[in-house]
C-alpha cells in the first residue's frame, strides 16, 4: 500500500512485511528517474520526490524473486 496518494511527493509505502531490496521510479513515458537500492528490515518506508514535477509517477517494488508495480500521482 503507498499513501496518500495523490500526494505532494511525500510517500510512504507500506511493505505488510515484505523485505523490499530495491524502489525504481518512472515517469509517466517509462524513463526511469531513480533506483533506490537497500534491504528494507521495516515495514513501512517514505520517499520524498517533492522535486519532482506535478504528474503520473510509477513505483516498481522488488523483492525476493517478485516486482510489483504502483501508480501514484504528484499534484500540487
Amino acid at each position: 500500500m503507498t499513501y496518500p496518494n495523490p500526494s505532494t511527493g511525500i510517500f510512504t509505502i507500506d511493505t505488510n512485511g515484505v523485505v523490499i531490496h530495491a524502489i525504481q521510479l518512472q515517469d509517466i513515458t517509462g524513463k526511469s528517474i531513480t533506483e533506490l537500492k537497500w534491504k528494507m528490515e521495516s515495514n513501512c518506508v517514505t520517499i520524498d520526490i517533492s522535486d519532482k514535477p506535478s504528474g503520473i509517477y510509477f513505483l516498481r517494488l522488488i523483492s525476493d524473486g517478485h516486482a510489483g508495480t504502483k501508480r501514484i500521482v504528484v499534484a500540487r
